[in-house]
């Protein structure tokens, strides 16, 4: 059977509807210049690389920067400055499908961030400790933070080990 002139044109324009539609839904993102310090995977729409978001010192700092003081077990127990990026502001720039996620670290370690309301928690992903831009010695260039004093009720294990430091990597679950 012969489609008919009209027939055709309209499963064309079907077909590019389609395909706009799928483009709309994820976005290229801006590519780093400088040296990746923090790569996202997993369940995410928008990219900059084939599957992931790929981010340099930067990028990072164009979101704007929040900080808070709060004292860690790995601070020496003294009021601290971490400075970085909300999380709650990077899953949305991605397009993160879900709020739960794994976070590897330089060294192999990872921690599986679940059921934690980034939205009414200010954690961050910190590259600056105490103003300065942290080294790998520092347990940076990043580290994942939440302001246990400001918030005492995430003084507790889970959200402790969430405290990825040396971060590389994020998994959207």
């Amino acid at each position: 059977m012969r489609l008919k002139p009209w027939n055709a044109i309209v499963q064309v324009a079907l077909i590019l509807l389609y395909v706009c539609a799928q483009a709309a839904n994820s976005a290229e993102l801006p590519k780093p210049t400088g040296p990746v310090l923090l790569k996202i995977t997993g369940n995410i729409e928008n990219t900059n690389t084939p599957g992931a978001v790929e981010f340099d010192l930067e990028m990072l700092e164009q979101f704007e920067a929040s900080s808070f003081v709060t004292v860690t077990p790995w601070t020496d127990d003294t009021p601290t400055t971490f400075t970085g990026v909300r999380i709650n502001e990077l899953l949305e720039y991605v397009g993160a499908k879900s709020r739960d996620f794994r976070a590897s670290a330089i060294d192999k370690y990872w921690n599986d961030l679940t059921d934690m309301d980034f939205d009414n928690i200010p954690a961050i992903i910190a590259y600056k400790l105490n103003n300065e831009y942290m080294r790998v010695r520092d347990l940076g260039p990043l580290w994942i933070m939440f302001p246990f004093d400001e918030f005492p009720e995430l003084d507790t294990e889970k959200y402790k080990t969430a405290c990825v430091w040396q971060l590389i990597e994020i998994e959207i679950h």
